[in-house]
């Protein structure tokens, strides 16, 4: 008896898949096709844009290597291949091409565009601190010429902090803006904060020493005899006019 049941439920379970089939056949069929299209779809897709990526990243390579080798092609050409390329560069690209095209704006003369595009980056907080404090660094150098020392202060007081890996090139450039603007006691006490320091690398340390000297030469000696002040602390705007009067005979 109990295989008569069990022929008779294989039967019924028969019966079952064939009404199904012939109700949602087609309809089984369809959705299927259109599943393995959506994936061939995608694949497809990311083929694609993997390489369009990897054709971006080499011609971004050939720009990079047009700028370093000098080549009669023009900076403004060399603005117009990044932005062709620019949409299908990996993050990674991107980041390394906006740095490009700030080497490009400063050598088609527009610094003050390039450090634009530099402070967008160090504000950038989704970008490598490391890489954010390289493109505040490099800002500032472009405005060196023209901001005052209030304003380089406080661009670079976080990068002249003891505890920065920037702190001797944030001391170089503020020591130049402070001579620049003829505060030579700030700017002697900047260059003093390199020349003293054995761990600053020795290249600052021989630019920051002729700095010094040249300094000295412009203050009258009993200021260059006089004992060292310490550079000012980072946030502070340095000695006020008052204090400069008060101090002297």
């Amino acid at each position: 008896m109990s295989d008569i049941f069990q022929e008779v439920d294989e039967d019924l379970r028969r019966e079952q898949i064939t009404r199904l089939w012939k109700k949602y056949g087609i309809q089984a069929i369809g959705a299927f096709a259109v599943t393995v299209l959506i994936a061939a779809g995608i694949v497809g897709w990311k083929s694609y844009h993997a390489a369009r990526a990897r054709e971006a990243s080499l011609k971004y390579q050939e720009i990079v290597r047009a700028g370093e080798a000098a080549t009669p092609e023009s900076p403004e050409e060399r603005l117009a291949a990044l932005d062709k390329i620019e949409g299908d560069l990996t993050p990674g690209y991107k980041l390394l091409a906006r740095f490009e095209r700030a080497a490009a704006l400063v050598e088609a003369k527009r610094p003050a565009e390039a450090a634009k595009m530099l402070d967008a980056i160090a504000a950038d907080t989704s970008i490598d601190e490391t890489l954010r404090n390289t493109a505040q660094l490099k800002a500032a150098l472009l405005l060196a010429d023209t901001l005052s020392l209030s304003d380089m202060k406080s661009r670079l007081d976080k990068l002249a902090a003891p505890e920065s890996a920037f702190r001797f090139l944030a001391d170089e450039l503020l020591g130049y803006a402070a001579f620049r603007v003829g505060d030579l006691t700030a700017a002697r006490n900047y260059y003093l904060a390199i020349t003293s320091d054995l761990s600053a690398p020795a290249g600052i340390q021989q630019r920051a020493q002729d700095m010094l000297d040249e300094v000295d030469q412009r203050l009258p000696p009993r200021a260059v005899g006089a004992k060292p002040a310490p550079a000012p602390p980072a946030g502070s705007k340095g000695p006020s006019p008052e204090t400069n009067a008060q101090s002297k005979p």
